[in-house]
C-alpha cells in the first residue's frame, strides 16, 4: 500500500522540487522512506531529531549543521556551499493515529551566491539611496540650513547693537517652523530696539531733571561759602529756603523713578478688589475744601483682578493729577461699568475732571516720562507714566479721552479670573 502511494506521489514530489528547490521525503509510521526526490528510497531516517518528533505528531522546524562530508565536497554546487540546512518536518495524521510523516529540507543560498544574482538589483538600489541622500541634503541646505545661517547672522548682529541691522523675517524661510522662528526673532529686536531707546531716552531725561535742581544747589552753596558772613538775615533764609525746595524735588525725584521701577517690573497676582472700595477709599483721603471727589458705578460691577493697594494708588495718582492740573474749587469724579458684551471680562473706569483739560498738543505726550506742565509747582511728570506701567502690568490699558470740559482718563481693566469663570460656569 505505503509502495502503491509513493508511486503516484512521486510525480507530484518532483514537480513541487523544481518549484520549491526543496528536497522531500515521505516516510511511513516506521520512519522508512517510500517517495523522495533524492535516491534514499527505503532509507530509514529515525536517527534525525526532527523525523523522530513528527512521527509522535509534532510539527518541527530546526537548523542544522550540515554533515561534514556533504560541505566538504570540491565539486559541490555553489548553492549548497552553506553551511547550514533548513530542515522542516510535519506528520501525516489521520484520526489520532500517525501513518507518516513528510519531510522538507533545503540549503540556504550562500551570501555571496546571493550578492552574485541580485546584483544589478542592489546597484540600482544603492543608486537610487545615494540620489535620495543627494536630495535630502541638498533640500535640508536650501530649506533649513541656509535660513538658520542667515538667522544666526542677524542675532550676532543684534547682540552687538548693530543698529541698522535689525532683525527682519526672511523674505525666503523654507519651512513653518523657520519662518516662526524668523519672526520671533524680528519681534524680540523690534522689541529690544524700542527697550534701548527708552532707556536712552530716559537716561537723558533723568540727567536732565536732576541736573537743574543739582545746579541750584550748587549755586546757592557757593554763594553761601563767599558770601555767609556778610550776608543779611533775609538773603540767608531765602537761599536755604531754596536749598530746602530743591532737595524735596530731589527726594521727589527719587521717589517717583522708584516707584516707577516697581511699576515696570510689577508682576500682577491673585488678589482682587472691589471698585467701591477703593472709590471710597480714595474719595475720603483727598477730600478737601479745593478739591472736591465723587463717584458713582453701575449694577453688576465684579471685583477687579488687582491688589487693593496697587488699585488705589493707580486712582490716587489720577485724583491727585486732576488736583493739580484742574485749579481751585476742582471737582474729580469716579465711575465704573462693565466693558460691554463683547468685553464682559472687562470693566471701564473713568476718572473726570472739570479743570481746562488737556490740549491736542499735549495729549500725545501726556504719558510720556518727566513730561509735565506744572514743574513750577514741583510736578515731575512721572505719576501718569507710574499709572500706565501698573496698569499694562496687569493687562489693562489708560487713555486720554476727548471731553467737553476737563480731562478724561478712561481705565479697562480685567475682572478677577474667579469672578470670570464663576459667571461662565453660571
Amino acid at each position: 500500500m505505503a509502495q502503491l502511494a509513493a508511486e503516484r506521489v512521486t510525480p507530484v514530489l518532483v514537480n513541487a522540487q523544481k518549484i520549491t528547490l526543496s528536497g522531500i521525503r515521505v516516510m511511513d509510521y516506521r520512519g522508512v522512506v517510500v517517495a523522495s526526490t533524492r535516491a534514499d528510497l527505503g532509507k530509514a531516517l529515525t536517527g534525525q531529531e526532527e523525523v523522530r518528533k513528527a512521527l509522535q505528531g509534532r510539527h518541527v522546524s530546526l537548523l542544522r549543521q550540515r554533515y561534514p562530508e556533504e560541505t566538504a565536497r570540491p565539486m559541490g554546487s555553489i548553492s549548497r556551499s552553506s553551511r547550514v540546512r533548513v530542515s522542516v518536518a510535519m506528520p501525516v495524521i489521520e484520526g489520532d493515529r500517525v501513518l507518516g510523516a513528510v519531510l522538507l529540507s533545503r540549503t540556504p543560498m550562500a551570501l555571496s551566491t546571493a550578492l552574485h544574482r541580485n546584483r544589478f538589483y542592489l546597484v540600482g538600489g544603492g543608486a537610487v539611496i545615494l540620489f535620495v541622500v543627494c536630495a535630502v541634503t541638498v533640500l535640508t541646505t536650501l530649506l533649513i540650513t541656509r535660513p538658520v545661517k542667515a538667522l544666526i547672522r542677524q542675532a550676532e548682529q543684534v547682540a552687538l547693537s548693530d543698529k541698522e541691522a535689525v532683525a527682519v523675517p526672511l523674505s525666503r524661510p523654507g519651512t513653518y517652523e523657520v519662518d516662526h522662528l524668523s519672526k520671533a526673532l524680528a519681534q524680540m529686536s523690534g522689541a529690544l530696539e524700542k527697550r534701548a531707546n527708552y532707556i536712552r531716552t530716559f537716561a537723558s531725561n533723568v540727567s536732565h531733571e536732576f541736573k537743574t535742581p543739582l545746579t541750584s544747589i550748587r549755586g546757592v552753596v557757593e554763594l553761601l561759602k563767599e558770601h555767609l558772613a556778610d550776608m543779611s538775615e533775609a538773603n540767608r533764609a531765602r537761599f536755604l529756603n531754596i536749598l530746602e525746595q530743591d532737595a524735596d524735588r530731589l527726594a521727589r525725584l527719587v521717589q517717583r523713578l522708584l516707584d516707577l521701577a516697581r511699576a515696570d517690573v510689577l508682576k500682577p497676582g491673585s488678589e482682587q478688589t472691589h471698585p467701591a472700595d477703593s472709590f471710597k477709599q480714595v474719595a475720603e483721603r483727598f477730600q478737601s475744601e479745593s478739591l472736591s471727589v465723587t463717584f458713582d458705578l453701575a449694577p453688576g460691577i465684579q471685583p477687579i483682578a488687582m491688589a487693593p493697594e496697587v488699585f488705589e494708588s493707580v486712582l490716587s495718582n489720577l485724583v491727585d493729577n486732576a488736583g493739580q492740573h484742574a485749579g481751585d474749587e476742582a471737582h474729580v469724579h469716579l465711575s465704573a461699568r462693565p466693558a460691554g458684551r463683547d468685553r464682559a471680562d472687562r470693566v471701564e473706569i473713568d476718572v473726570q475732571d472739570d479743570g481746562r483739560g488737556v490740549s491736542e498738543t499735549d495729549a500725545d505726550r501726556i504719558f510720556t516720562p518727566f513730561f509735565t506742565t506744572e514743574r513750577e509747582s514741583g510736578g515731575t511728570g512721572l505719576g501718569l507714566s507710574i499709572v500706565q506701567a501698573i496698569v499694562s502690568a496687569h493687562r489693562g490699558t489708560i487713555t486720554l479721552e476727548k471731553s467737553a470740559s476737563g480731562a478724561l482718563f478712561r481705565l479697562v481693566l480685567p475682572v478677577s479670573r474667579e469672578e470670570a469663570g464663576q459667571k461662565k460656569r453660571n
